[in-house]
């Protein structure tokens, strides 16, 4: 079908449907963006004791890695070869000469632009654990964005960075809401085949100052990659979301 539209672009999402269409320029076809399941689907290792090496489609690098497969169970995302895994579900298509506009509408669509630190102090949670140079031990604490959790680590003395706190409190008060206080992260916009749908926190008033009361968890799409190792505003599920934010 073939649908015929002006210079601008528009980026169009049914939320209740779980679809994704992308427009291109005048008399571009609709395209439905839909990954693959199986290239969906969390890598699983099985229960069993085997040592195959398998790959499995990373969704949040756009990548195929390895893994180690017991020999059971498991599921589809599960390849024999690297070459296998990229065949089927890394695509490199992109959208030459076409823009996507960006928009919030806070009606369970959403798109934003560059993932931005509302909070700039938050910014060195982010930043590498530096355990130090000298050999002493002091408990310290660290924010995880992998866990998006404080953790402890012994730190060596003499050296310190940003991301270094005295008390697991401390690390709490600075951090844990750091991915909250962040704006959506939508990923890359490229047309690929990995869009699927995300929740995020978004504040239903205009201001710095992040009121409680007027946050809620919207639906958005998200790109299935990222440029970075963390996704901050970014999660799973509605109820991950507000178990993390509200």
């Amino acid at each position: 079908m073939k649908i015929r539209l002006g210079v601008a672009v528009y980026f169009f999402i049914f939320v209740p449907s779980h679809f994704c269409y992308a427009q291109k320029e005048d008399k571009a076809t609709v395209k439905k963006l839909l990954p693959p399941a199986r290239c969906m689907q969390e890598m699983a290792s099985g229960p069993c004791k085997g040592r195959f090496q398998r790959w499995y489609f990373n969704q949040t690098t756009c990548q195929c890695d390895m893994f180690y497969f017991g020999g059971c169970w498991g599921n589809n995302n599960n390849f024999v070869t690297e070459q296998e895994c990229a065949s089927i579900c890394v695509t490199d298509k992109t959208c030459p000469g076409s823009k996507i506009v960006d928009n919030s509408n806070h009606d369970g669509s959403l798109v934003t632009s560059s993932c931005k630190y509302l909070n700039m102090a938050n910014s060195a949670c982010r930043t590498p654990v530096n355990y130090g140079t000298c050999r002493e031990s002091h408990p310290r604490y660290f924010y995880n964005p992998q866990t998006c959790m404080c953790q402890m680590f012994t730190w060596g003395g003499c050296s310190k960075g940003d991301n270094h706190f005295e008390t697991k409190d401390d690390c709490q008060m600075s951090c844990e809401h750091a991915d909250c206080d962040m704006e959506i992260h939508v990923g890359p916009r490229n047309c690929t085949d990995h869009y699927m749908i995300r929740y995020g926190v978004v504040q239903g008033t205009i201001g710095p100052v992040r009121n409680r009361d007027t946050l809620s968890c919207q639906a958005f799409i998200y790109s299935g990659c990222s440029m970075t190792p963390y996704r901050g505003n970014n999660f799973k599920t509605v109820q991950e979301c507000r178990d993390k934010c509200l």
